[in-house]
């Protein structure tokens, strides 16, 4: 199980490649034992889901009710992509792919229908201007924000979903 600290969400960590809500059952419990080591309050590290394969598809159901911890889904296009063998996450005219459309909406859905934050994924090689216009189109599919690959993009988001 990988996972990473976020750096502007402090306190939460990403569960990278999570398939179901066991994972996130057993990263709450090696969080539970952290936060006894460290003197924190038990449920005061939480976590994002985030959806890379779809393998993980066939399971967001899973994840309601997976743990208190749990404050939102997200998902990797690129790794998705990688996964279903497509040759980019984006066609030539700059729309999803299909197959990587249906599993964007499945995990909006899905943390929405689980009450969780969602998080549309990261796409590296856009320019600002791009990068605003994609944050746009997320926020208004409901979103709560984006996945940032570097601090630049980072401060794009927040403006953009501000």
């Amino acid at each position: 199980m990988r996972s990473l600290i976020l750096t502007q969400l402090p306190n939460t960590i990403a569960l990278c490649h999570a398939t179901c809500g066991a994972d996130v059952q057993e990263l709450g419990g090696a969080l539970a034992v952290r936060e006894a080591q460290e003197g924190l309050v038990d449920g005061s590290l939480k976590i994002i889901a985030l959806i890379v394969h779809p393998r993980a598809l066939l399971h967001l159901p899973s994840f309601e009710e997976a743990s208190p911890r749990l404050l939102a889904l997200g998902w990797d296009g690129a790794q998705m992509a990688q996964a279903l063998h497509a040759p980019s996450l984006r066609d030539e005219a700059g729309a999803l792919r299909s197959p990587l459309e249906q599993a964007r909406s499945l995990v909006l859905l899905t943390a929405r229908g689980c009450g969780l934050l969602a998080f549309d994924c990261a796409e590296s090689s856009l320019d600002g201007a791009s990068l605003r216009a994609r944050c746009h189109e997320a926020k208004a599919l409901g979103f709560d924000g984006k996945i940032a690959t570097d601090g630049d993009q980072a401060r794009i988001i927040e403006e953009a979903f501000a």
